[in-house]
């Protein structure tokens, strides 16, 4: 790694991040493993002291537009909603998650292959589990852009017999013991669970939405310009730099990199956000029958 763009010395950085019970097919054990690592090694090669904070997404969108923060992966659907109901927002996109030489992937519908479901009319009072606002969101937006579901007017609200709001990992367990018939997720995460759970036979996807553009990382656009230049040259190269070796396996799985970000990459989540709003889907999600 050059330290030509590297932050003066005693640089603190504070980097804040929904962790999950687990992530990315790994236990928690792991995943702050390899955190550790990463502080470590900034701490040596680019004298960066990293702070990691665990966060919801509303508590991190709160503190970046505070200054209680300075960087944080965030869902492009957290941060189009942090720029949309705030208009003095300081968030901006600094790197977006490049897989397969495409900064954009799909969100699908999984089950188990043996149940036989192959298009969404199949699902039909089925028990389906998603993680969080946003996979509500887009689960709605492909039954909006589904010409049947369209034409008849049906939303997964009124469609399925059961919701529970899962993890993807959890979500991923209980689809193989049938606590759930489907669950929706990334299929660059799902990629990440079945490479590393080393299962996912007899698992397949019944629908896919369109592709949307990939997570990324933010910062506060009042953070020093030096610091951020230093860590968009860090993230744009660890995929390769022989000092982040040890993660170089999570970049492998899907060809993966970090890409510069600009606030318009992120056009279609504007667009599904207010498709949401408009339709009344996160009033929907308060008010969900059972979970």
């Amino acid at each position: 790694m050059s330290r030509v763009l590297a932050a003066n010395k005693n640089d603190t950085i504070s980097f804040d991040m929904n962790l999950p019970p687990a992530m990315l097919g790994l236990g928690s054990s792991q995943v702050f493993g390899y955190l550790k690592g990463i502080q470590r090694t900034l701490n040596k090669e680019a004298e960066i002291d990293l702070k990691i904070n665990i966060e919801k997404w509303d508590r991190t969108i709160a503190r970046l537009e505070t200054n209680q923060t300075d960087v944080a992966w965030l869902p492009p659907y957290y941060y189009v909603k942090a720029r949309l109901t705030n208009k003095k927002s300081q968030i901006r996109p600094l790197v977006i998650y490049n897989a397969h030489d495409s900064t954009k992937s799909s969100f699908c519908v999984y089950s188990k292959s043996e149940a036989g479901y192959s298009t969404l009319e199949d699902l039909l009072a089925a028990k389906i589990s998603f993680p969080d606002e946003e996979s509500w969101v887009v689960l709605n937006h492909i039954f909006g852009s589904d010409p049947v579901m369209k034409q008849n007017q049906i939303d997964a609200y009124h469609f399925f017999g059961g919701f529970k709001t899962l993890g993807r990992e959890s979500a991923y367990i209980a689809l193989q013991v049938n606590v759930i018939d489907v669950t929706i997720i990334n299929k660059l995460y799902f990629d990440y669970i079945r490479k590393f759970t080393k299962s996912g036979a007899g698992i397949s996807a019944v629908t896919c939405g369109a592709p949307l553009p990939n997570t990324i990382l933010v910062y506060r656009n009042n953070i020093d310009p030096r610091i951020r230049e230093t860590l968009l040259m860090i993230l744009t190269s660890m995929h390769r730099d022989p000092v982040f070796s040890k993660i170089h396996q999570f970049f492998k799985v899907n060809s993966g990199q970090w890409s510069p970000a600009e606030d318009a990459d992120l056009k279609p989540w504007y667009s599904i956000y207010n498709e949401g709003v408009r339709n009344g889907w996160q009033k929907q999600l308060k008010n969900l029958p059972s979970q």
